[in-house]
């Protein structure tokens, strides 16, 4: 099934629900409970409800302790049937495990705008998921983009967008300190050095598409 059609249909005008996401909100939520009566004691545990993804954020505690958060995170999600971990940096994701990531939500967005990307370059990450059945562009539209798409990310969890933009001719930029230790494990083609790179890039990629603009037409912007 078509992750649109999958998708599509849940929620208000302009959101996104996944029909099994939202059927997994009650997983999630016992899976917090479950979380907090084995957790809620440990120095540093600290959780972040989501809605549809559940992060258990462990930065502040110990680094003694970070293994009892990630034992307890394992049995939580063994013992609660339908969800998926993912790790980030110093955090732990449970999701519902449904074929949904930031990858196929960049994909949809761009077939909204009626600017489908072009067909994803076979033998790359997300190359394969947005050739397949799996996509939410029709066949007969791919290739057809007059758009360039861009996407920043700082965590794992942005790898499957920054993956799918590269897959069709995009940019990804994943922002990460210099020193960190993922900085060669990403799919992302560029890096910034943090926020305060982000915000120039951003402002200077303004100011040359402004001008752009304005030589284009004729007026002063």
């Amino acid at each position: 099934e078509p992750a649109a059609a999958a998708a599509a249909g849940n929620g208000e005008e302009g959101r996104l629900v996944h029909p099994v996401a939202a059927a997994g909100r009650g997983l999630l939520s016992h899976a917090l409970a479950l979380l907090d009566k084995a957790l809620g004691g440990t120095m540093g545990y600290e959780t972040e409800d989501n809605e549809f993804c559940l992060s258990v954020h462990y930065r502040r505690g110990p680094a003694h302790l970070h293994e009892t958060v990630h034992t307890a995170v394992l049995r939580v999600v063994a013992e609660v049937d339908g969800l998926m971990l993912r790790n980030g940096k110093m955090v732990f994701e449970l999701r519902p495990d449904v074929p949904w990531d930031k990858g196929r939500a960049v994909e949809y967005l761009l077939s909204r705008l009626h600017a489908p990307p072009p067909v994803a370059q076979s033998g790359t990450a997300h190359g394969a998921a947005a050739q397949g059945s799996g996509s939410a562009i029709p066949a007969a539209e791919r290739g057809q983009s007059r758009l360039c798409p861009f996407y920043l990310g700082d965590d794992v969890a942005d790898e499957d967008a920054l993956g799918f933009v590269e897959s069709v001719g995009g940019i990804g930029i994943k922002v990460t300190d210099s020193s960190a230790a993922d900085v060669t494990t990403t799919l992302a083609s560029h890096r910034l050095d943090g926020p305060h790179q982000v915000l120039a890039f951003i402002s200077r990629f303004v100011k040359v598409a402004d001008t752009a603009a304005g030589a284009a037409d004729g007026v002063d912007h």
